[in-house]
């Protein structure tokens, strides 16, 4: 089984997937808010809300935060006023941006310093080892070099750790320590302690075990890992250039799953489909079937429809980060060995989930719930807009400006790039200064031909003299 993780990047976004045998696992998007996830602010306690067993805070900057008491870094705290009071300062980790205008960060108090090998926990104290991390004898060689960090905090040792010798672990941990010290010594008024890490840092420090290549898709973000990995002595030898005729995510078939996922129907190999759509308060799938040749044979296409659909769901939910309350609609069925076998296949796919899950059994309607825990917001809500009859901007004009760095690079003439766009996606492009990264990044002039009456769904690109 081979296991590889590719990334690329265009102006303001960056994406990688983790892939096992060449098909996605895991697809990672970074681009405007969801950058600062992972950041820590200082921040000060602006009011405690006791009906709903939180706190709002002031994060600086304008922006507000949600800290519910789960958070709060005082695990025998019963309410929120034991937990917390009314204007005092603490620092926070930015879990989730706001859901809708108005709203604000839902944070986190009790904050963690994640390593690939060990990870700092100030407010658990102790030493834990992930699950399967180490045979007894490595546990004992690890646990005696961290002992210095255990005495001044928590420390959870991740599997990669038993791979290695003690002097990168113990490089890491002293590393963290300084962070967790620096964060702690904070002072002032609410703003920025720590940037959060970027998506790259993030899913290299990540990847499993195993791990068998790392493709980049240009060579500024191939320095850019291996920088990174020096840190990570057993990730040091893989980052390697792209270097196939087709851009990195096309050949890999990650924008095809990308399209599927922003367009809601995920096709299944007997001909029928999932339709996939997320609510405020759940994300609800739908299962449909096919065409059917006759009555006799529905029974066994509905059963055949049904177990392809619980296998393609599974690997969703970890493919595109869903998590939260997941519904779904299986096609009804009547014979109970039918049923049996389909559950089954669900408990045997979520068994290879990474992430916490759980499932309830399907109703006489053919429904059932699954549960499924997961840090930040799903790439659905990343890629998809769920507010406006209009495209999505984001979605739309980061597609646009991948397209315009291709087309700046693989054209040898020389000139300007000229883009050819509606009104709307060009003042998208003229903010944060997407323009002039695009810019430098393909050391081109950039020009926008803005039609008035154009759809932001139409945009070219181009080389002009």
């Amino acid at each position: 089984m081979t296991i590889r993780l590719i990334a690329d990047s265009s102006a303001g976004e960056v994406r990688a997937s983790l892939l096992e045998e060449d098909r996605p696992l895991e697809i990672h998007l970074s681009r405007g808010q969801t950058g600062q996830i992972g950041a820590i602010r200082l921040a000060r306690v602006t009011r405690l809300a006791p009906e709903i067993d939180a706190a709002f805070l002031d994060l600086g900057e304008g922006d507000e935060g949600f800290l519910p008491r789960k958070y709060a870094a005082m695990p025998k705290a019963q309410r929120i006023n034991e937990a917390v009071d009314e204007g005092q300062m603490l620092c926070v980790e930015l879990v989730s941006p706001p859901s809708e205008p108005g709203k604000g960060w839902l944070v986190r108090a009790d904050l963690r310093f994640r390593g690939r090998y060990v990870t700092l926990e100030p407010d658990y104290p102790g030493l834990r080892f992930a699950a399967d991390c180490a045979d007894g004898k490595t546990r004992d060689r690890l646990r005696d070099a961290l002992l210095p960090v255990t005495d001044q905090c928590g420390v959870t040792i991740h599997e990669p750790a038993a791979r290695m010798d003690d002097d990168p672990v113990l490089a890491e941990a002293a590393q963290l320590l300084g962070q967790m010290k620096a964060v702690a010594a904070a002072g002032g008024g609410p703003r920025m302690i720590r940037p959060a890490p970027g998506l790259l840092e993030q899913v290299l420090r990540d990847a499993p075990t195993g791990l068998a290549r790392i493709d980049l898709s240009d060579r500024a973000l191939l320095a850019d890992a291996k920088k990174l990995c020096q840190r990570w002595p057993d990730l040091s030898s893989l980052p390697a250039l792209w270097t196939g005729e087709e851009p990195l995510f096309t050949a890999m078939g990650i924008e095809d799953a990308l399209d599927q996922l922003a367009s809601g129907v995920i096709p299944l190999p007997s001909g029928g489909s999932i339709l996939v759509d997320e609510t405020r308060a759940a994300t609800v799938m739908d299962v449909n079937s096919g065409s059917v040749a006759s009555p006799r044979m529905a029974a066994m296409v509905r059963k055949q429809t049904n177990e392809e659909a619980a296998t393609a769901i599974t690997r969703l939910l970890r493919l595109a980060n869903i998590g939260g309350l997941v519904v779904v609609d299986f096609i009804d069925m009547r014979k109970t060995s039918d049923k049996e076998a389909l559950l089954g296949i669900l408990d045997q796919e979520l068994a290879a989930d990474p992430a916490p899950t759980r499932r309830s059994g399907l109703d006489v309607h053919g429904i059932l719930s699954i549960t499924r825990r997961r840090k930040g917001p799903s790439l659905l809500d990343q890629i998809r807009e769920r507010h406006a009859p209009t495209p999505h901007l984001d979605q739309t004009g980061h597609d646009l400006l991948r397209q315009a760095e291709r087309e700046a690079l693989k054209d040898p003439r020389p000139g300007a790039l000229c883009l050819k766009l509606g009104p709307q996606l060009a003042q998208w492009l003229e903010q944060d200064k997407r323009l002039q990264s695009l810019q430098d990044r393909t050391g081109r002039i950039v020009r926008l031909e803005v039609m008035a009456d154009g759809r932001d769904t139409d945009a070219t690109c181009h080389i002009v003299p």
